[in-house]
Formats: structure tokens, sequence, C-alpha cells
């Protein structure tokens, strides 16, 4: 059975790398009023090290009972290896209502590159599927204002994940600034994807048209583009084919030239 004792928060170490930085607004507030008055009732975790205590999880206990000056905190203390620590810490952050997708995706990159984690595991550790690891994941690719809008609450995790399709800076810029101003629906986002996908320039190298840029042309003119021509045909007299860019690099080479020798008939009568 885990033993829980009263541990002096100076004797405790912070790791540079707690997902929670800063504290504010209510129910924090409510949190510091608790302690205030009951003291800190769930025990906090510390890993046991030849460098002393390193706080596992519990922080914002931590930091509640830093801000009224309590002189000891419960804490459980803790001989195990980094990794059950590392899983310790995950499910005490992840649990909770305040964590943004910015912070479950920096712990989970953590315990991928870190600690060797497979995104099954990791999926399995915490109840999720592999297609949520990797997504959140993925959010660590997103633009600075993107992650910034997304970590500061300014915008959800689905209107950003639909913004972070648009490559032109200058226009995502633009549509986040209106997100952050005047709010969007995620359709209404949506919708600003699909135009601007459907206005992006589009090369008139055959080899450069993509299967996404056809779609767009499609749903836009009910049109789309001879892949030999290049040019907007009505669909209904299109056929769609799949070639290699080999054979199509043939199809579009001139036809050789006729040949000069004429063709006898066969029928005809032989010269004299």
């Amino acid at each position: 059975m885990l033993q829980v004792k009263e541990i002096s928060l100076d004797t405790i170490t912070l790791r540079d790398d707690f997902l929670r930085l800063e504290f504010s607004g209510e129910k924090y507030q409510e949190l510091v009023n608790s302690v205030r008055q009951l003291g800190v009732l769930s025990p906090l975790v510390a890993l046991d090290t030849s460098d002393g205590l390193i706080l596992v999880s519990g922080y914002r206990r931590f930091q509640a009972a830093k801000d009224v000056a309590l002189p000891t905190v419960p804490c459980i203390c803790l001989k195990a290896g980094i990794d059950d620590a590392e899983i310790l810490r995950l499910h005490e952050n992840l649990y909770r209502e305040d964590i943004t997708p910015l912070q479950e995706a920096v712990s989970f990159l953590r315990l991928e590159r870190t600690y060797h984690f497979t995104r099954e595991k990791i999926a399995k550790l915490i109840g999720k599927s592999k297609a949520y690891i990797t997504q959140r994941i993925q959010i660590l690719d997103w633009a600075d204002d993107l992650q910034q809008a997304l970590s500061s609450n300014s915008i959800n995790y689905s209107i950003a994940r639909e913004l972070s399709v648009i490559t032109d800076q200058t226009e995502r810029t633009r549509l986040l600034n209106i997100c952050i101003q005047s709010g969007a629906t995620v359709r209404t986002v949506l919708s600003w994807v699909q135009e601007w996908r459907a206005n992006k320039p589009i090369s008139e190298d055959p080899d450069q048209l993509t299967f996404d840029a056809l779609d767009d042309i499609h749903k836009k003119h009910n049109k789309t583009l001879c892949y030999l021509c290049g040019h907007e045909h009505p669909l209904v007299s299109l056929t769609n084919i799949l070639i290699c860019k080999d054979c199509l690099g043939g199809i579009n080479e001139p036809p050789p030239a006729p040949d000069p020798t004429p063709i006898q008939d066969p029928q005809a009568t032989p010269p004299l």
C-alpha cells in the first residue's frame, strides 16, 4: 500500500517541462480557497531520486499550497522508474478539464520521442484512438499563430484544424483574426477553406495537377480538366482514367511523320 507522508514544500523540486506554467481564473481561485480552508486533501506524487524529491503530479495543488503558504503537503513518494512516473503525470493532467490540445500534444510527443512509446501504446494508456494521438501531435507542425490562438483558448481545436489547411500565410492570418475578434462556427470556417481551395492557382503543367485540384474544379463548376489538353470540359463528356507519368509523356509526344512512300492498292493494275 502506498504511504502518504507530510512533506515540506521546500524539499520538492519542480521539473522544467511541467505542462502548466501559469494559473489563473475562477477554477484555480476556488482551489486556492479550498486549500486555504481545508488544506491539500488529495496527496501529491513525487519521485524519490538521488537528487531529492521531484514532483510528478499535483502541480496545481502544489502551487495553491504555495500561494497560501502551507508549510507541508501530503505526498506519495515513489521509487518508480522514469517511465512509470511519466505515465502517472500524463494521467494526472489529461483528465483535467483545463488541459489544452497543445499541452496534450507536447506530452504525447515527449512520451514518443524521449521514452520511445508507440502511439498505439499511448492511445491504450489513456483510452483514446491512435488517430486521436496523431492528430494532437500534428498540432506541433501548425503555424505559431494557430498554436498560440489554440493555447490561449481564442479558438477551439476544430476551427484551428480547419485553418491549418490553408497554406497561404496572409489569408490564414486574416481568417484567424476574424475568428478571434468576431467568432466563427466550424461550418463557416470549413466554407472559407473550401473557397480558398477552389480559388488556388492551378499549374498549367499536367504533371503538376493534383487530384485535389481536379476535385476542387469539379465542385465549383461541375467541370474538370482533361489530363491531356488541360482544358475544362463538362464532366459528362469525360472519362476518368489513371495514367502513370511515363505513359502520359508518351501520349503527349507528337505522332510519327507519315511515310512518304505511297500505298499501293492491291486491286490496281500494275504499271507496264
